[in-house]
């Protein structure tokens, strides 16, 4: 349940009014656009009987983002780190990886070798890391 002092009207104009695609909330001035954001209503929020103020401002310490494509295509060109940082992203996900092939093969224990990118003693599950390409399609080892 939200309150807001008189001055700022009713709250619920200026918050969540449409559900979008990804089934998140969005403001009016985000349907259809990504780059434009409704103010925020200075609100209070009822939780559990205590009232909760909004922040009045959050003070922007990170670079707003060109998008992903841009700039995956400028770290490209200026032969940068992107944004999204993937050396770290693949050390993140690949246990999970790992996990899901170890389930796919009963459950059985795998060994990782880092330097070979295999696992050791277990071609099947290495088998399972990538797939095989079609005719005439290659990739470089």
């Amino acid at each position: 349940m939200e309150i807001c002092p008189p001055e700022l009207g009713n709250c619920r104009e200026r918050s969540a009014v449409r559900a979008g695609r990804a089934r998140r909330a969005q403001t009016p001035t985000q349907v259809g656009s990504r780059r434009t954001r409704a103010p925020r209503a200075a609100c209070s929020l009822l939780l559990g009987g205590q009232v909760f103020r909004d922040l009045d401002g959050i003070p922007q310490s990170i670079p707003r983002s060109p998008g992903h494509q841009r700039n995956f295509f400028d770290s490209i060109k200026t032969r940068r780190l992107s944004e999204s940082n993937l050396p770290y992203v693949v050390r993140m996900t690949a246990p999970m990886f790992f996990g899901r092939i170890s389930l796919l093969l009963g459950g059985r224990k795998l060994t990782w070798d880092a330097a070979r990118h295999c696992f050791e003693g277990d071609p099947e599950a290495t088998r399972l890391l990538g797939r095989v390409n079609r005719e005439p399609w290659t990739l470089p080892v």
